[in-house]
């Protein structure tokens, strides 16, 4: 291969490292704008539903099988129903939405039972994300609020506002022992956008909102945030 060639392929590989470095809104669409509530219609939803949590837990569904995304499943039926669904039609869903992938596997009852556990314990950090997503747009005017799946999966950014040019991402989790523990080690999982400022952002009381059997932010977490941001 000649000198040339080499120097194509590698100038081809720096646009694609310096593409993938750098966060571009339009690589990540906006799933706020398929959303035809508001935080407040959230809110009313969930006063009606009874949170359920079990202490199943199965090291094969936990850490060794790879089952579907979790996440595609929640947002599609809040897209498609216009509305959030219980724990229970939300794990119901999930399985309707990867039919193919369970009659393939033919689980036995005790996969199953587990894995609606870990579901049911997957539910409030979803609905938390999406209700934390929609205040801070109602809330923020000057900004843009972005939720994306892929920042999600694949970068680790639960919501990323852009403002006054900067773009910060930010990163929710319940302020526990536990899920400070998880969070750090999440945070070696993905590879950081060099223009985007991550914030972290654990639910702890003073920025909690009771909302039926759930916690979300309230309080003063938007002006918290706001603060951070200038």
């Amino acid at each position: 291969m000649d000198w040339n060639k080499i120097k194509h392929i590698l100038e081809k590989a720096e646009l694609v490292r310096e593409r993938e470095s750098k966060f571009r809104i339009q690589d990540f669409p906006n799933l706020l704008d398929d959303f035809s509530f508001t935080s407040v219609d959230i809110e009313a939803q969930l006063e009606k539903y009874k949170l359920e949590f079990s202490e199943i837990r199965d090291r094969r569904v936990e850490w060794e099988i790879c089952f579907p995304s979790f996440v595609g499943a929640f947002y599609n039926y809040m897209i498609r129903c216009g509305e959030v669904p219980s724990q229970r039609d939300y794990f119901q869903y999930y399985l309707e939405s990867n039919k193919d992938f369970f009659e393939r596997k033919k689980f036995d009852s005790e996969i199953v039972m587990a894995l609606e556990a870990r579901v049911f314990r997957t539910y409030p950090s979803l609905v938390r994300d999406i209700h934390f997503a929609l205040k801070c747009r109602e809330q923020f005017l000057d900004a843009t609020v972005i939720y994306n799946i892929r920042l999600d999966t694949e970068k680790g950014i639960d919501v990323l506002i852009e403002k006054d040019g900067k773009f910060f991402g930010i990163n929710l989790y319940v302020g526990t022992t536990r899920a400070i523990g998880v969070r750090e080690k999440k945070k070696n999982r993905h590879m950081e956008f060099e223009n985007v400022e991550n914030i972290e952002f654990p639910l702890t009381n003073d920025l909690t909102n009771n909302v039926g059997d759930l916690f979300l932010y309230g309080g003063d977490a938007f002006t918290k945030l706001m603060a951070e941001m200038e």
